[in-house]
């Protein structure tokens, strides 16, 4: 039998990885229309038999990660632990901002009286 072959099944084993590698292993979460032909194309092709077991192993593993963070969570915290290491602007500036109304007055006169 050949290894693509679709006319004893209603799924070809390359549909058949599409399928593993976007529903993993288990047969409950594959789409309904397409579970029936894929369930056969396991029963009859060691290959394709092969290659479901191999995505319930992965499908075990994935299992044992550990849930990520939110990435709300990290993200805020990565912001503010950036904002607490930079200086401030008023800070680097020194005492000039408060000198700011002094330094507009002066360009005014300049250009108000030449």
């Amino acid at each position: 039998m050949s290894r693509d072959s679709t006319t004893e099944h209603a799924m070809s084993l390359a549909r058949l990885r599409e399928l593993l590698d976007a529903w993993g292993g288990d047969p409950t979460r594959w789409p309904a229309a397409e579970r029936a032909g894929a369930e056969a194309l396991c029963r009859v092709e060691p290959e394709a038999e092969r290659l479901r077991r191999r995505a319930l192993d992965l499908d075990a593993r994935l299992l044992t990660l550990p849930e990520p963070e939110a990435p709300a969570v990290w993200l805020s915290e990565r912001i503010l632990a950036r904002l607490d290491t930079r200086p401030s602007l008023w800070r680097w500036l020194g005492g000039w901002p408060l000198l700011a109304p002094v330094a507009a007055k002066l360009g005014i006169d300049l250009v108000w009286f030449g």
